[in-house]
């Protein structure tokens, strides 16, 4: 690998992601960080505590971030056993009674790995069998199989997905625990982890990328509940005679209450030029952009109202030919299985659901 010079892998599957950052884990000599939104105890889970509690026997340092509410039921006798093998283990803003709702949504939706400082792992899947292949999940329904989009990043740019992992750790031990480490921009590649509130703003990064495009924009959302001024953004690009293509969830999710936010704004969106498209294999996570073909983005930040003020989110953004290339195939893939939303299917909607999605629309910044 040359100097300066990342190498990406794009996964779409836990059944090729899970395996591969296993071994990362097994084979790894000094340092595994490890941050995630979500764990289950499932096969899946299981299979990373055995290799996490292994790696930290034989010396290796291991750090844990588990969100406090996206991993609430991860067991206890789990996590003491991590914590006894030599693991720290702590969690962000575990869910309590007495801090009110607004503290609940405050929340940690990153998916991080980051090995030896070489080697680092992002974007929207979780640890949790639904991930897997639909013919390696008989027992599921298909439209509960998730399908997703995960980043390994192997190269300097690993370093920053370190440094991003720093930054949660430092801040919630409240001491300089990790020392982040310099890392010489390549030009090509970045990784941002902020909120609105913060210099390096997710949110910002999609702007400038929507502002710049000059022929295509095409947007993979599982919950898209865009900001007006992003969603203006876009129609000013459509104006411009931008092509600007969305595909979203044809099923609800574990959110039913984003689904109905995000039908809300169809008939804004396509009075306003923005193709919709509904996927209808499985249920669609991936949080992706791709412009023009220049640019691409994958991470775990939803273009929603959580996503975009309250959460800790991490995503890359990068004009690498290849993988560019490989994001607008993955991309046309994925519209060969979704439908388009058609006008008449809005004009044909019920009171009833035009009226449960107006309601839980104006909800849209607690979920």
């Amino acid at each position: 690998m040359e100097q300066n010079k990342d190498k990406i892998t794009v996964h779409r599957t836990g059944s090729t992601l899970y395996p591969d950052m296993l071994r990362e884990i097994r084979d790894a000599e000094e340092e595994i960080n490890f941050e995630y939104y979500i764990v289950r105890w499932d096969n899946i889970g299981r299979k990373f505590f055995r290799e996490l509690k292994k790696a930290a026997e034989r010396g290796v340092k291991v750090r844990m971030i588990l969100d406090g509410f996206g991993s609430w039921d991860f067991p206890k006798p789990a996590k003491k056993a991590l914590r006894e093998s030599g693991v720290e283990l702590i969690h962000y803003n575990p869910v309590k009674l007495y801090k009110g709702v607004w503290k609940w949504i405050l929340r940690d939706h990153r998916k991080i790995l980051t090995i030896d400082g070489e080697k680092g792992y992002l974007g929207g899947m979780n640890i949790d069998r639904k991930h897997l292949k639909p013919v390696e999940l008989p027992d599921i329904p298909r439209k509960n199989v998730i399908r997703d989009t995960h980043l390994k990043v192997e190269g300097p740019t690993a370093k920053k997905i370190r440094n991003t992992f720093i930054d949660s750790w430092n801040s919630m031990k409240k001491e300089n625990d990790m020392e982040p480490e310099e890392v010489e921009e390549n030009g090509m590649t970045t990784i941002v982890g902020g909120n609105i509130k913060t210099g390096d703003s997710i949110i910002k990064q999609y702007v400038n990328m929507i502002q710049s495009a000059e022929d295509s924009i095409k947007l993979t959302q599982s919950y898209f509940v865009p900001q007006k001024v992003v969603r203006k953004l876009l129609y000013e690009a459509v104006e411009r005679g931008v092509k600007v293509q969305l595909i979203t969830p044809a099923y609800y999710s574990e959110v039913r209450i984003a689904r109905h936010a995000t039908k809300k704004l169809y008939k804004e969106l396509m009075d306003n030029g923005v193709e919709i498209y509904e996927y209808t294999d499985t249920f669609i996570h991936s949080k992706t952009a791709v412009v023009d073909d220049k640019y691409a983005t994958v991470g775990s930040m939803n273009l929603d109202f959580q996503g975009v003020l309250t959460n800790r989110e991490i995503n890359l953004f990068t004009q690498d030919k290849g993988t560019v290339k490989v994001m607008e195939k993955e991309f046309e893939k994925d519209l060969k299985k979704s439908r388009r939303v058609t006008k008449e299917q809005i004009d044909s909607r019920s009171w009833a659901e035009n009226l449960i999605n107006r309601f839980l629309y104006t909800f849209r910044a607690l979920y």
